[in-house]
């Protein structure tokens, strides 16, 4: 038997010890990122509140991030407040100067808001803290030493924490709260339900839930199931508007499988069930479908004209639209394969607003 030369398995196991070397090296210099001086920043809450026009009456505050860009028309991160000394870290559907009201589409502390003092720091490690006056930390990303070099508000309205290469450490994509905009979706990993509001005076998680589980996307109240949409197996839930025609707007539901993020909509042709919500006859730019402190499932559209713009709401499971007036009633129509059957709906004969009760 002729045995190999022991310098080739020297040379061998040098190759493998400079590789392994290399690949850890790439991995610490990646994890040991810091965020630059001119991006780290510490807010503290106090100052003069904006707005006029907003939603559940709040009032709000801009934050100063360093060199961050938190503001992507017409999202802006801003803390906001429905009761005096109660403040909430969200995101604003609104700029300064805007005539339109403010809406409210996240919150990272809804069940804890803090007091006035309270800060928000960006350090060197790329961890997003919020504290309140005493120092006890009550919301974080725990993104310390993962890489993060920035934050930045995306265009759809996603916050996110970012590496130098762009890649997002974490969004707020997937934490939501009451609230998915347009390309965002619930999956059963992570982030699969929406909780409401308990008023809207009140931030706290309130009494209804839209719960992505193996049996569809449904609505509860407390533990008792109510409505939603049956899909067995059910993966996924993206809410979407797109293009019907040139000037219409179509509002989907798209359920079916998840990408590995669960955040962008599905690939055209996979397996997918999709639920048209509602159509509305004007070009839509920016989207959400959120549900209500009463339980409703409502859906707003930005509309713009040449002069003003405003937020519209045009779909509403239970209840009424204000896009200047309420149509005729129209039951959500289902689009899926062969032999799926829609959960039943009672239709009634003309359109009659709800009891006060949704459920």
């Amino acid at each position: 038997m002729v045995f190999p030369n022991p310098f080739y398995f020297f040379v061998f196991f040098i190759i493998l010890l400079c590789s392994n070397v290399l690949v850890q090296s790439a991995r610490t210099f990646d994890t040991q990122s810091k965020v630059p001086q001119n991006k780290t920043f510490r807010y503290v809450v106090q100052g003069e509140f904006e707005g006029l026009n907003v939603e559940y009456w709040a009032d709000y505050r801009f934050i100063e991030t360093g060199e961050n860009n938190v503001l992507s028309y017409p999202y802006g991160l801003m803390f906001y407040n429905t009761t005096p000394d109660a403040h909430v870290l969200g995101i604003g559907a609104n700029l300064p100067n805007d005539q339109s009201e403010t809406f409210w589409i996240w919150g990272a502390n809804n069940n804890n808001p803090v007091r006035e003092n309270s800060t928000l720091t960006f350090g060197t490690d790329g961890n997003l803290v919020l504290a309140d006056v005493d120092g006890r930390i009550v919301w974080q990303t725990k993104t310390a030493n993962k890489g993060v070099t920035g934050m930045s508000m995306q265009r759809n309205g996603n916050f996110v924490l970012h590496d130098k290469k762009g890649r997002f450490i974490w969004q707020s994509f997937q934490h939501p709260t009451n609230t998915i905009v347009r390309g965002q979706s619930l999956n059963l990993m992570g982030g699969k339900k929406l909780v409401s509001r308990t008023s809207d005076k009140n931030s706290r998680d309130g009494s209804f839930s839209a719960v992505i589980d193996k049996n569809g996307f449904i609505l509860y109240q407390n533990s008792q199931k109510r409505g939603g949409w049956e899909a067995t197996g059910l993966l996924n839930v993206t809410f979407d508007s797109m293009h019907e025609q040139p000037q219409t707007t179509t509002y989907l539901l798209t359920l079916g499988l998840a990408n590995p993020k669960g955040v962008q909509p599905k690939p055209a042709g996979t397996n997918s069930r999709k639920v048209t919500l509602t159509k509305i006859n004007y070009r839509y730019e920016h989207s959400f479908l959120r549900l209500e402190s009463d339980g409703d499932l409502a859906g707003y559209t930005f509309y713009e004209m040449d002069s003003y713009s405003l937020w519209a709401k045009d779909y509403a499971y239970f209840g009424k639209v204000h896009n200047g007036g309420s149509p005729p009633y129209t039951p959500p129509t289902y689009e899926g394969p062969s032999g799926y059957n829609p959960p039943p709906y009672e239709e009634p004969s003309g359109y009659t607003p709800p009891p006060p009760s949704r459920f």
